[in-house]
């Protein structure tokens, strides 16, 4: 957040990469960082049902964030203008 804050034209953050995004809780499907995950205390189903919920999540957290970017990077046109 704080290098897109600081360094990263406002405006310039594509709708697509949010899905590229999604790589990262992706990678959390491998091992078990986090007890949400953990298949042997709940079992492949409500893991699967957990990830489903993180992604989706994440995939909103992400959208928002690039509206948030897009505006952003309008406001600053008009701010130019």
């Amino acid at each position: 957040m704080i290098d897109w804050l600081l360094f990263v034209p406002k405006g310039a953050v594509r709708w697509k990469s949010a899905f590229v995004w999604l790589g990262y809780p992706l990678v959390y499907a491998g091992f078990y960082p986090y007890p949400f995950i953990n298949v042997g205390e709940f079992g492949y189903d409500k893991i699967l049902l957990n990830m489903g919920a993180l992604v989706l999540v994440f995939i909103g957290l992400s959208l928002a964030l690039i509206g948030i970017d897009r505006r952003m990077g309008r406001n600053n046109t008009r701010a130019r203008a």
